[in-house]
């Protein structure tokens, strides 16, 4: 059975906000924060759906990453993973001098 904590577990293990969620869904702010909060409905099945999704695209992410470090000719002793809520996020932090 899932629950109001699991569905906070799963959002915030990959990354996203309550506000990233109200935005993706179309619906209100204030609408995910109820989801998670204990005196208020259980999340409805349409937004386990997107989340579940979601985990599904970070974990396909996460392995394709590791595949590429794993067949690397020499590899590297740490890997940093960053993950950008967005496109101007990343366009804003993520852009490297090279």
């Amino acid at each position: 059975m899932r629950t109001k904590a699991d569905f906070r577990a799963v959002r915030e293990f990959i990354g996203l906000s309550q506000q990233d969620i109200a935005n993706d869904l179309g619906i209100s702010a204030i609408t995910p924060r109820r989801w998670e909060s204990p005196s208020s409905n259980e999340p409805p099945e349409f937004a386990w759906e997107y989340l579940e999704d979601q985990l599904k695209r970070f974990y396909e992410i996460a392995s394709y990453a590791i595949m590429q470090v794993t067949e690397a000719e020499h590899k590297p002793e740490t890997v940093v993973f960053t993950l950008y809520r967005s496109q101007e996020q990343y366009d804003e932090f993520g852009r490297d001098p090279g």
